[in-house]
């Protein structure tokens, strides 16, 4: 038994060989590469059926003979219909792949705002640290104290890195 991923990718293949000409690998649309059915049963494009009917008026897929001009031949509109799902499975993904980078890069800003926020309040520790250093000037702090509060001090901003 498959799994729901392999299933998901062998539906996506067949569903872009329906969508696209075998000839010239371009999906049909209604407009330009119009998808015209021969009595084979095979779909072409337009543009790559009037160049068949120059050259070589045999299926590509299955050598049948061709007869009649690329202009009587039936529109399949049965693959036109199958092209708009596809099309839409594909904006749909598409928005998916954007909401997901979307979601991604905020992700990766907040973890960076929590970050400046842990430093910052480092830094304000370490200021609040020195300040009591200079504030004290005139108490005169001896040494061994003015010395531990700098070793904490770089300790903090050592810590922060």
């Amino acid at each position: 038994m498959r799994s729901p991923n392999f299933q998901n990718i062998d539906t996506s293949i067949r569903m872009e060989e329906i969508v696209t000409c075998s000839i010239c690998m371009q999906v049909f649309d209604s407009l330009h590469l119009i998808p015209k059915m021969i009595e084979c049963g095979h779909t072409f494009c337009s543009p790559c059926l009037t160049k068949l009917f120059q050259n070589n008026p045999s299926c590509p897929n299955c050598r049948a003979e061709i007869k009649g001009t690329e202009s009587l031949l039936p529109i399949n509109y049965n693959t036109l219909k199958v092209v708009d799902i596809y099309e839409s499975k594909n904006w749909s993904e598409s928005e998916m792949d954007t909401a997901a980078e979307v979601t991604k890069r905020k992700d990766m800003i907040l973890k960076k705002k929590a970050q400046m926020t842990s430093s910052i309040e480092v830094f304000d520790k370490c200021l609040a640290k020195l300040e009591k250093l200079t504030v004290s000037e005139s108490e005169r702090i001896d040494t061994v104290n003015v010395k531990r509060i700098l070793k904490e001090v770089d300790e903090d901003l050592k810590n922060n890195r």
